[in-house]
């Protein structure tokens, strides 16, 4: 059977007209907390609870089966013991039912059985022609619209709770997204426009929702994502979104830890994955990747309200232009932001003479003119909006804080609330607070009523209680804004036309095959010789001339360096007939299929590592770092999805430890980074023509000359066909 288009179908999950509950019952368990939710939650199409013990749930007729219900509802949500789960699917295809949220847990995150039943239920509902969430979730909410179909046992963020906004979550785990997040997200005063639990992704994918919410909901503002691993080949649809997306994502992804990868398949059957090839994927697509939980809605009520942009608009941090003014009470608190600011990449304007002369003279003598400025009691005056007019005023602020360390609720916080709102409609600049006394309105002296904090979140304005956060929140507004400054990472990586003998060649899995493909793509290598006796290897340096190295190759062999297999600095025949035999003699495990290679020396190099692999999610990437014998011990790389653009790749090596040495230290010359750029594009369609059929390579080491000579690759291996990257 045909089935809907993932826009039309998400759409069903996401406002549904109308819901039958499978599983709906009195009691208060995943089926009876469901019907009440979407009942007390304020949903207005009609509800079908089925149940076929009871003509009767909660006060509500009751049907058998979905067959009976007098129309096809937009949503099945799905609550039955998992055997029965098929059935229940197959029933909905037939009465015309296209989308089943399926709350039920028990498939793939139980190992290899529950993933072949999950399997068979993904064909069953393919031939159905339904679309499927879950299972394993805890089902969605619309919150701007009153539609709670989840399973949730919390109430403490539900209906009266939780502020309607433009913040959308998608998460993987359905306890998080319907207890923590939200319940400190309305704590906050943050609202929120819908929530989505996907639980294993086993037909639509976060993906599937994140692009509906993208280009289909206009009152998503911001899209937060809790992941702890995508299906395979999902990457690329998710790199596609984001980079069209003019709405900021925000993502937590776990998997940065050793053996956090078990612990998420036994939760969610998700495997987290490679978390630097995420890190690099989220880079390339201006994902934000934020820290913990509190910094999705801080951070994300942050960007929305200082507005999404696109390039061609002229947003509030352009590449050296202005930074954040900011203003306190306290001086304590300006020189711990100040530092909070220089450890997360945030610039402070430099505010001109007219400024700090309207400074100085609005403080008469106390306080501290400049920026950070200390305001002293003016913070509850209504001077300060005099000084925010000033600050304001400046060209070199584009973004103002304001600090305070005054109780939250009161006469006086009141007095410093109203201020701030009185400067903030006379300028377009944006506001941002940053109220320390306070961590939420109802546990302040006074209560809400009688709240500043509160006056400024009913306002909408960002408002943080701590400085830490803060300044991290706003380090990841100035990034993802500048994001947007450089060449658009789609246009500028275009498709480079390699030789056609490099897809038609059958290559062996050989130093000499491999460095022969580098060189046909354009990226030089050191040319190199196989000999199998000394009278070989004479004849050879005969053509390569000294300085020779020596290598040892054979099958199955990862590691030269370990077994000694390496031979540098041979400056004559005799010099490399006594190297070739001891060396032969010292391999001589390794077996008669072994040769011996011979290979100019290069001299004067800075190694890296610049590796391309096929990765299950994100499919072909490049990894760039730090190479030779130390890549273990340093784990300097960098990953991004291919093809790669020179401005990608410069970014790339803006993250690298290694690249501090690229200018040049005591005395070395600084190296050919231009060539290396351009090698790495070559090497990143290179990546992306092997993947086709399954092979990889990788170059360790790359070596990186002086400027004015290049880059040469001196040793690389083929893999035909790689084992898979967990």
């Amino acid at each position: 059977m045909d089935q809907a288009p993932p826009y039309q179908v998400v759409e069903r999950f996401v406002r549904p007209r109308s819901v039958a509950v499978v599983g709906a019952s009195d009691r208060m368990d995943y089926g009876g907390r469901l019907l009440r939710n979407l009942r007390e939650g304020g949903f207005t199409g009609p509800i079908y609870p089925i149940n076929p013990r009871r003509p009767e749930v909660q006060g509500m007729r009751a049907w058998a089966d979905v067959g009976d219900i007098p129309e096809a509802a937009d949503l099945a949500v799905v609550v039955v013991p998992g055997h029965a789960i098929a059935g229940v699917v197959e029933a909905c295809g037939r009465r015309g039912i296209g989308a089943c949220a399926v709350i039920t847990a028990g498939f793939s995150e139980r190992g290899a059985e529950g993933e072949r039943e999950q399997e068979a239920l993904v064909r069953i509902a393919r031939a159905a022609g339904v679309r499927l969430s879950g299972p394993n979730s805890l089902g969605i909410a619309n919150i701007t619209e009153r539609i709670f179909a989840t399973a949730s046992s919390n109430t403490s963020w539900g209906p009266s709770a939780v502020r309607p906004a433009g913040i959308t979550l998608i998460s993987q785990s359905g306890a998080l997204a319907f207890n923590p997040l939200p319940s400190r997200a309305a704590e906050r005063g943050i609202g929120l426009r819908a929530i989505v639990s996907v639980g294993n992704q086993a037909d639509l994918t976060v993906v599937d929702f994140l692009e509906y919410f993208i280009d289909a909901d206009e009152e998503t503002k911001v899209l937060a994502l809790f992941l702890e691993g995508l299906p395979p080949g999902q990457g690329r649809r998710l790199l596609a979104a984001a980079r069209r997306s003019r709405k900021p994502i925000l993502a937590v992804k776990v998997g940065r830890a050793p053996g956090t990868a078990a612990v998420a398949r036994s939760h969610t059957a998700a495997l987290t994955g490679d978390d630097a090839i995420y890190q690099g994927a989220f880079r390339a697509a201006r994902i934000v990747r934020v820290e913990d939980l509190d910094d999705l809605w801080e951070t994300g009520a942050l960007l929305g309200a200082t507005g999404a942009f696109t390039p061609a608009q002229a947003p509030v941090a352009s590449a050296g232009a202005g930074g954040v003014g900011f203003l306190s009470n306290s001086g304590g608190m300006n020189s711990l932001f100040a530092d909070l600011c220089g450890v997360h990449g945030v610039p402070l304007a430099s505010l001109g003479a007219e400024s700090l002369a309207g400074i100085e003279s609005v403080l008469a003598g106390f306080g501290a003119a400049g920026n950070p400025a200390d305001v002293t009691g003016n913070i509850a005056r209504p001077s300060l909006v005099e000084l925010l007019d000033v600050f304001a005023a400046d060209p070199a602020v584009d973004l103002l804080v304001v600090g305070t360390t005054s109780a939250a609720s009161g006469q006086r916080s009141l007095d410093i609330a109203s201020n701030i709102q009185i400067a903030r409609q006379r300028t377009q600049k944006p506001f941002v607070v940053l109220w320390s006394s306070a961590i939420t309105p109802a546990r302040a002296a006074g209560g809400v009523e009688n709240s500043g904090v509160a006056m400024l979140r009913d306002a909408g304005l960002p408002l943080f209680h701590e400085p830490a956060k803060c300044a991290r929140a706003l380090g990841w507004l100035y990034a993802y804004r500048g994001a947007f400054h450089g060449a658009d990472p789609e246009a500028e990586e275009s498709a480079l036309e390699l030789p056609r003998e490099i897809a038609a060649t059958a290559w062996k899995e050989t130093q000499t095959d491999a460095l022969r493909l580098l060189a046909l793509a354009g990226i030089p290598a050191a040319e190199v010789l196989a000999s199998a006796s000394a009278e070989e290897a004479a004849a050879g340096a005969g053509r390569l001339g000294f300085p020779l190295v020596l290598k040892i190759e054979a099958p199955g062999l990862r590691h030269k360096t370990e077994l000694g297999g390496v031979r540098v600095d041979i400056t004559d025949l005799a010099g490399l007939a006594r190297e070739w035999g001891s060396l032969w003699q010292a391999t001589e495990a390794l077996g008669p299929a072994r040769r011996i290679l011979i290979q100019p020396q290069v001299p004067d190099g800075l190694e890296l590592l610049l590796g391309g692999r096929i990765d299950p999610v994100f499919g072909p990437v490049v990894g760039l770092g730090a190479g030779g014998t130390a890549v273990e011990i340093e784990r300097d790389l960098a990953f991004r999805p291919a093809p790669l653009g020179a401005a990608t790749v410069r970014d790339m090596l803006s993250g690298l430890r290694i690249s501090r040495r690229f200018g040049g230290v005591r005395g070395s010359r600084p190296r050919d980074v231009e060539a290396l750029v351009a090698a790495v594009v070559r090497f990143a369609a290179l990546t992306e023509e092997l993947a086709k059929s399954g092979a990889e390579i990788e170059i360790n080491p790359l070596v990186l000359l002086p400027t004015g000579f290049g880059v040469r690759a001196v040793d690389a291996r083929l893999t035909l066909e790689p084992a898979h990257h967990d």
